[in-house]
């Protein structure tokens, strides 16, 4: 039944990524162009590029990215979906990153702004090996306590702080790695890898109690662990045809993928428009079952699984700290069949409920 499954999900994968040719990989962007945005976590470490099976992937939603007119002045076009926004310059043979709109490195609770003075080149088309470079900028981020959660939440509430303000630093690094090929079930594509490293700092930290005043963040140990140094580092695989982006493989702080077609896929969401939304991927699942989170309010959920005759089985408590998180349940092995399940916040309000089905492995 395992290969059984395999195979349809294998078939499936080939029919929504790329069943119609290297046509459906993004190539060049133009104002007005969709593609689609194919995430998951990854729960092995690669070491390239082609060690990487899609077929092996649970991906949860389509993530809709539109090539807009930029907001930025530097850019000459944007990158534009729900959960992120990326700011870019073509320039002769280069692809160049000018900015962006991300959700916080920190605590993972709201969205920052990056405005880069010095614009940073990401990708060649030609002499790819030469690339390397550096850029850093600053820019603020602000958490109200109302957002807050966890320790620092308690902290904030103690204090009588209403506000968090914090002046950051970002150091962001661009470098040819190698060669490298990708097998996107079509065919093998022959390409080349760059490392990003964006290391993300804090100058200065505020809190604002009737008026805004700097804090010692050091001297206290929920602030100091909360806004210690962060690092994103992932390599961008790119076809030697193009400076688009294909895979983006994040290798810190956690390790996932991200896939670039123009192909939507029948059988997946498109990804949050911006409300809380929970997804339950792979359904039918054989065992391992995972939830993924967008918009989310940090805080205790619990996940109910109820058989059909509507007797609770399982439940399984846990915590929630970032907008947008992806867990793996640890669900033991049940009879195949169709079950229900539900997921609860922490005051028993039931968020969603909906069928699971369970083969045999």
């Amino acid at each position: 039944m395992r290969n059984q499954l395999r195979h349809i999900l294998v078939s499936v994968m080939v029919i929504f990524i790329c069943n119609l040719g290297l046509s459906q990989d993004v190539h060049e962007f133009s104002i007005g162009d969709t593609f689609y945005r194919y995430s998951a976590n990854l729960y092995n470490k690669f070491n390239k590029f082609s060690e990487i099976g899609l077929q092996y992937l649970d991906f949860s939603c389509a993530e809709e990215v539109v090539v807009k007119k930029p907001s930025h002045p530097n850019a000459t076009l944007e990158l534009h979906s729900d959960l992120r926004q990326d700011y870019r310059q073509i320039s002769g043979v280069q692809m160049i990153a000018t900015g962006g709109r991300m959700i916080d490195p920190f605590l993972g609770l709201t969205p920052i702004e990056i405005n880069l003075k010095s614009p940073i080149p990401i990708s060649r088309s030609a002499n790819k090996d030469v690339l390397y470079h550096k850029t850093n900028d600053n820019f603020f981020v602000e958490f109200s306590t109302d957002e807050l959660y966890g320790e620092i939440k308690i902290w904030a509430e103690k204090n009588e702080v209403t506000n968090i303000r914090v002046l950051c630093d970002v150091h962001w690094s661009t470098v040819y790695k190698r060669k490298d090929s990708f097998d996107n079930l079509e065919g093998i594509i022959q390409g080349f890898v760059v490392e990003n490293i964006l290391d993300f700092s804090v100058i200065t930290l505020e809190v604002k109690k009737r008026d805004w005043v700097v804090y010692n963040f050091t001297s206290e140990r929920v602030l100091s662990e909360a806004f210690i140094k962060k690092t994103i580092r992932y390599q961008s695989f790119y076809d030697n045809r193009s400076i688009a982006e294909v895979v983006r493989y994040y290798q810190s702080p956690t390790f996932a993928i991200e896939f670039n077609t123009k192909y939507k896929s029948e059988d997946l969401p498109l990804c949050s428009n911006g409300s809380q939304e929970i997804y339950l991927f792979p359904n039918p699942t054989f065992h391992n079952v995972k939830l993924r989170f967008l918009n989310a309010k940090p805080g205790n959920y619990t996940f109910n699984l109820i058989n059909i005759i509507g007797k609770p089985i399982w439940t399984y408590s846990f915590n929630i700290t970032k907008v947008h998180q992806e867990i793996l349940l640890p669900m033991p092995s049940f009879s195949k069949g169709i079950y229900l399940y539900n997921i609860k916040n922490a005051f028993g309000k039931r968020m969603q409920s909906r069928r699971l089905t369970i083969v045999d492995p």
